[in-house]
């Protein structure tokens, strides 16, 4: 049967069109103009889950990740700190790839900002092909296409007016220069011999000849630049952003390039709609310093969870990526998604089919031999509330409580509850017990502790403890919203908390005895 999993269908659409293909050569790629934030991680990860269907297709794929760090250093991030942002005033013009890294950590600006996205994509297991595009300019590896299009540079001209308000001058070049002597772009070129040598003369005084066949100084603008690079590597599929798949695009324009000028087929592609974290308006970007990145994500989500936002949805649809206590249901939806692929929930066959194969998309490597165990997130916040945020002692109270035995599942959760806890989570979320509370009963408040005592000598289950509980505050002559609330208030210091008869067995009925005989 077709399968109507949008990657599989995607996959399929690319075999439609290059039927006779050997091997498929999809791409992505992006400037390391600062951080990379988990909304430029969507085309990655969209990408690498392509990648996939077409390799279980039984297809050869090549998948390449390219790093624009010969693009020009536009602009300092605003989230930087004073001092940062004076050693950069000087470096504005020149590639990222030659722009400082101001923490003396990396070569370069671009390749401080590379380190991070190729740790994360690890982290989530893609594993592409990285290709640093600054190394290939400087040995001209582009240097054909280079002189295909400014032989042909009328013809660019006029497919770059179509979409342009005000027409590129009658002396212009699909080419800047990087100046020889001070490495900025605030160059000019005066002439074109019609082959591989241009004259240029640069603000800073500096004047040259050069053969852009030998020397690695000369970069197209983005939209010639595009097509000329999926023309050399002859790519398939790539798809892009909103901003670069409307109408008048430079999708549309790096197209129309590659099919008038080089006499070739642009590659498959689609638009991926934006990611924002819940509670956060607007477009991230790394120039404003307003971005949340997929390390920030793998703190509170595991691996599985953060592929199994984008495998489950369509890559034109936009989604939010929760922080608030809607975390809860994510963790259980990845989990529900689990149990479908195991056979342990019943649903219709579209929808197995359909959650099942979000689950194995969702997958580092591959899919476990059987299903793992599920800690609640809920819960490990509770654990790790009752712990003084102790991750192993955490752990061993699951053991003790729930039988626990997955110690890397649960370990993998509690880590991530614990930092929600300390980072994210509202205050009704965070608690310390009280093991010696200060407070004066009424006599109708004393009925309630003492007969919750009675309840606490006797051997009963959770789903028992719970019934005899609601009965008990159900009857009193405090009534149920109060009586719950002074019991809270005694454990806790608050109105309100965790589902009662759950958390006291957690907390421990002994201990909870203790705590209300002490008042």
């Amino acid at each position: 049967m077709k399968s109507m999993f949008w990657a599989d269908q995607h996959a399929a659409n690319i075999v439609r069109e290059f039927p006779d293909n050997e091997i498929y050569v999809c791409a992505s790629g992006i400037t390391p103009s600062g951080r990379k934030h988990i909304g430029n991680f969507r085309e990655i990860i969209t990408v690498e889950l392509v990648v996939r269907a077409l390799k279980q297709m039984g297809k050869k794929v090549k998948f390449i990740y390219s790093w624009d760090g010969f693009d020009r250093f536009r602009g300092i991030p605003k989230d930087l700190s004073e001092d940062i942002k004076s050693k950069l005033k000087d470096e504005l013009g020149k590639p990222d790839s030659e722009v400082m890294d101001p923490w003396g950590c990396h070569k370069s600006w671009a390749e401080h900002w590379e380190s991070f996205l190729e740790k994360e994509c690890k982290q989530v297991g893609i594993n592409p092909e990285f290709i640093y595009q600054d190394k290939l300019f400087k040995k001209c590896v582009y240097w054909k296409g280079i002189c295909t299009v400014m032989k042909d540079r009328k013809k660019v001209a006029e497919i770059l007016n179509r979409t342009r308000k005000e027409p590129l001058p009658m002396e212009w070049y699909p080419l800047f220069v990087y100046c020889e002597k001070c490495m900025k772009d605030s160059t000019k070129i005066t002439s074109y011999d019609e082959e591989t040598t241009i004259e240029y003369e640069c603000k800073c005084g500096h004047k040259s000849k050069i053969d852009f066949s030998k020397k690695g100084f000369v970069k197209p603008p983005w939209r010639v630049d595009w097509a000329i690079r999926w023309n050399h590597y002859k790519e398939n599929f790539e798809p892009a952003g909103k901003d670069h798949m409307v109408k008048g695009s430079s999708f549309e324009s790096a197209s129309s390039i590659i099919k008038e000028v080089f006499k070739s087929k642009p590659p498959y592609g689609f638009m991926y709609d934006f990611v924002l974290p819940k509670g956060m308006g607007g477009k991230m970007s790394a120039s404003k310093g307003n971005v949340i990145t997929t390390e920030d994500v793998l703190k509170v989500y595991l691996p599985e969870i953060v592929r199994f936002f984008f495998a489950g949805t369509k890559p034109n649809k936009e989604f939010s990526i929760p922080f608030d206590d809607e975390i809860f249901k994510t963790y259980e939806d990845f989990y529900l998604s689990e149990r479908i692929y195991f056979g342990k929930e019943e649903v219709n066959e579209r929808n197995k089919n359909q959650w099942s194969r979000v689950y194995e998309l969702s997958q580092i490597d591959n899919v476990p031999k059987k299903i793992p165990e599920q800690p609640k997130f809920s819960y490990c916040v509770e654990l790790i509330n009752l712990c003084n945020h102790d991750v192993e002692m955490s752990w061993e109270k699951a053991k003790e409580i729930k039988n626990a035995k997955d110690k890397k599942r649960w370990l993998a959760v509690l880590e991530r509850a614990k930092f929600w806890v300390e980072n994210y989570a509202p205050d009704k979320y965070k608690f310390e017990i009280n093991e010696n509370p200060k407070i004066k009963l009424n006599n109708n408040e004393n009925e309630i502790i003492q007969g919750l005592i009675k309840i606490l000598d006797k051997d009963l289950s959770e789903e028992k403890l719970g019934e005899e509980i609601y009965s008990l505050v159900k009857d009193s002559k405090l009534g149920t919203k109060d009586s719950f609330k002074l019991i809270y208030k005694i454990l806790v210091s608050r109105e309100k908390g965790p589902r009662l008869a759950p958390f006291i067995i957690i907390i421990g009925k002994n201990k909870v005895k203790k705590i209300l005989e002490s008042i």
